[in-house]
């Protein structure tokens, strides 16, 4: 199909500040790939049909990272929350991107 583009590219967003990395299907964002924002944020991991669906890494400019499941661009699933303002990291449970509970204790990391 004229227009459509397939295999491994570079997009940007202009309406959402955005730049796109990796690989398209049908013109859709579709394997892997890296989402970068204006704003610092960058997703670094799996999409189906132009959204974040598979296992990712989402960091924020803080240093604040959520590694784990995301479903229809939201986190979803089992996940590792690291918190750079605390230095802590432990594992949760996230529904349509608001976490559910947590499923371990807070682990420091990093130094004093």
């Amino acid at each position: 199909m004229e227009g459509i583009f397939s295999g491994y590219g570079l997009y940007y967003f202009a309406d959402k500040g955005k730049n796109y990395e990796g690989e398209f299907r049908s013109g859709n964002m579709e394997g892997k790939g890296i989402e970068t924002w204006k704003d610092g944020r960058k997703y670094e991991g799996d999409f189906k049909n132009g959204r974040k669906e598979g296992e990712g890494t989402m960091e924020w400019p803080n240093g604040t990272k959520y590694v784990g499941s995301w479903r229809s661009d939201t986190m979803h699933g089992n996940g590792v929350y690291i918190n750079a303002r605390e230095k802590t990291k432990r594992q949760g449970e996230w529904a349509n991107g608001k976490r559910k509970n947590w499923i371990s204790e807070p682990i420091h990391i990093g130094g004093s």
